[in-house]
């Protein structure tokens, strides 16, 4: 149950900021599995021979379980302080700005439900998402990730469950941009 808010809609759970911030991870998830999808689907910036450093599918796995959990943490409202959330900007204007900010990047409609639907209807890898052509979009939803859940890091007690799971997440990202910043910088082939 979330603490230290003075707002009771908050205190009781299932409001709109909740609701957001699972909606937001739920689709970067969408968006990692897109990008973790059979060949014709991927970016055409991976080199051949360098495809298993940035599409390892058993860490992917690993991660994506990880993902889930995060989400679940977030639906349910698990060690989560709304004090903390509003201090960091995860929660009113500014929490709509970050996911009007996330939504554009793909090219999608921000949700506009009020409250979590019961059961959350977290994403699956098989799920066909789309999102608009052109310039790749995976390194701006990287960064709009690697902002939330820094931010999301802030708010977390050292021991948080939570905390634990975004900052692998966190790191995963990194990891993965490094990869392909390595292959397009001229990787030896």
């Amino acid at each position: 149950m979330p603490v230290g808010y003075e707002d009771p809609e908050l205190v009781q759970g299932n409001t709109r900021p909740q609701f957001l911030l699972a909606s937001m991870l739920n689709e970067i998830l969408a968006a990692f599995d897109l990008f973790h999808q059979r060949k014709p689907r991927r970016p055409p910036i991976i080199r051949s021979g360098l495809e298993n450093l940035a599409f390892n599918r058993e860490v992917w796995g690993t991660v994506r379980n990880q993902f889930v959990s995060a989400i679940e943490f977030i639906v349910q409202g698990r060690d989560l302080d709304w004090e903390k959330l509003r201090g960091v900007g995860l929660t009113g204007n500014m929490l709509e700005w970050k996911a009007d900010l996330l939504y554009s990047f793909l090219g999608l409609r921000k949700p506009e439900g009020r409250q979590m639907p019961q059961p959350f209807p977290v994403a699956t890898p098989d799920a066909r998402r789309e999102y608009e052509a052109g310039k790749p979009w995976f390194p701006r939803v990287w960064k709009c990730a690697k902002s939330l859940f820094g931010s999301l890091i802030e708010t977390l007690e050292a021991n948080s469950a939570l905390r634990a799971i975004l900052e692998l997440l966190k790191e995963y990202i990194e990891g993965t941009e490094a990869c392909l910043v390595y292959i397009q910088e001229g990787a030896p082939s």
